[in-house]
């Protein structure tokens, strides 16, 4: 159960700023005030990038703390052990700003220029930018390396017995995903 709980709170976040761009982009599409909403949704994932950043930014630093510290490596390698940090920070820490970037207008009206973005559509501003989410998740998992996430899993199984993953999990996550395609085209907001 706390395997669902942290898929939908990992995937509630995504769904809310979709939300809010829609509304936005319905007020917008009525003539109406839209930006409040738009600076919120803007704003709201700007946070997660930032935050991003910032963790992109602290892991770069994490060596050199390790090397000073070799008992401290020990400790963090049975709890996270990491493959490669420059993988992990830089992985994280360019798509994060990158991530950012796509959510200046000019960058927008640049990116229009040779698409079918439409730089004022607060939808298509954040979609674009959530794009960088998929280089992220990959420089995680290559940073922690496959081999220790696969490690990590055996490991887990053979202490508590259970599998990791169950098909209700893979459900869930379906289906959130799912949820993240209709809010994201307009559901619930403009269709």
């Amino acid at each position: 159960m706390s395997e669902v709980l942290g898929v939908i709170i990992q995937f509630l976040p995504v769904i809310l700023i979709l939300f809010i761009a829609n509304l936005a982009e319905r007020l917008r599409e009525q003539e109406q005030p839209y930006m409040p909403l738009a600076v919120l949704a803007y704003v709201s994932l700007g946070l997660l990038y930032g935050v991003l950043a910032l963790l992109g930014l602290g892991a770069l630093f994490v060596p050199a703390g390790l090397q000073a510290q070799p008992d401290l490596q020990e400790q963090l390698n049975t709890i996270v052990p990491v493959q490669s940090w420059a993988w992990l920070s830089w992985g994280i820490l360019i798509p994060s700003l990158a991530g950012l970037l796509l959510l200046l207008k000019p960058v927008r009206r640049w990116l229009a220029g040779f698409s079918t973005l439409d730089a004022g559509n607060p939808v298509h501003a954040v979609s674009v930018s959530m794009t960088m989410f998929i280089p992220i998740y990959l420089a995680f998992t290559l940073g922690i390396g496959l081999n220790n996430l696969a490690t990590q899993i055996a490991t887990q199984v053979e202490e508590t017995g259970r599998q990791p993953v169950t098909v209700g999990l893979l459900w869930v996550q379906t289906a959130l995903f799912v949820l993240i395609a209709l809010v994201g085209v307009g559901w619930l907001t403009r269709r």
